[in-house]
């Protein structure tokens, strides 16, 4: 059940704080109540800053906010290595370290990653807003969904979203595709679309919920909507042991 917090009506607690200032001050004076007051203003600063951090969103809904978003909720069945592959192990490190760090590397306003199938808690780094999908096994859709929902609750414009599995996606490539302005930016390789792709606020209502497809739908069907961007690197997904064996 998610948390409410009850607010007082707009002027109720700067009037509450006056009255209680003017009474301090006929009783202790009004150098003490001078001072309980800035302790007090330092207080509701403090609890500004707090409320502008929704989610760890540095800059709390500002206009053309953009955060990545990292899948990462897949049960990656078709692997068949010892763990989940994204906790494999890749030149010492979990497959999925590249794409976060590479993310992060791209300097957005945040960088949030959606599991389910496999606890990532561990790897995660600090800073990165996880957001769990429970619905994970009804397909990709529902990873991009919950994305969605924690962006428009923290107030952010556009999301670029990535894949858990795709080391070879560089921060050049994030930031390229973050900075298109149409509705939609898709990655292109050779000519070739893939991740990451950029989703304006405007296009969220239109993407599907659940099964695999995500953005394409939308992008097939409007692809007035939609901005190419050329980028180099390597898009290809890890889904094999097969394919994790050319990273190391």
């Amino acid at each position: 059940m998610a948390r409410s917090t009850h607010l007082a009506p707009a002027g109720a607690l700067p009037g509450a704080l006056a009255g209680a200032c003017l009474g301090l001050g006929w009783r202790f004076g009004w150098r003490l109540a001078g001072v309980w007051l800035a302790w007090l203003a330092l207080g509701l600063a403090g609890a500004a800053v707090g409320a502008c951090a929704i989610g760890g969103v540095p800059r709390c809904g500002a206009v053309g906010s953009t955060a990545g978003l990292i899948l990462a909720a897949g049960g990656g069945t078709r692997y068949a290595g010892p763990t989940h592959k994204l906790l494999a192990d890749v030149r010492g490190r979990p497959l999925v370290s590249f794409a976060l760090a590479n993310v992060i590397a791209a300097g957005l306003d945040a960088t949030v990653v959606v599991t389910g199938a496999v606890d990532l808690s561990a790897v995660v780094p600090a800073g990165v807003i996880v957001v769990a999908n429970p619905a994970w096994q009804d397909g990709q859709a529902t990873s991009l969904a919950a994305g969605v929902a924690w962006a428009r609750s923290a107030g952010i414009d556009a999301i670029v979203v990535g894949l858990g599995d795709q080391p070879g996606i560089q921060p050049a490539s994030w930031r390229a595709v973050a900075e298109a302005t149409t509705p939609i930016a898709v990655a292109t390789y050779d000519n070739r679309r893939g991740h990451p792709v950029r989703l304006g606020s405007e296009v969220w209502d239109l993407l599907p919920t659940t099964g695999d497809a995500g953005a394409r739908e939308v992008m097939a069907a409007s692809p007035g909507l939609v901005t190419e961007v050329p980028c180099a690197g390597d898009a290809a997904d890890v889904d094999t042991a097969e394919d994790l064996i050319r990273w190391r």
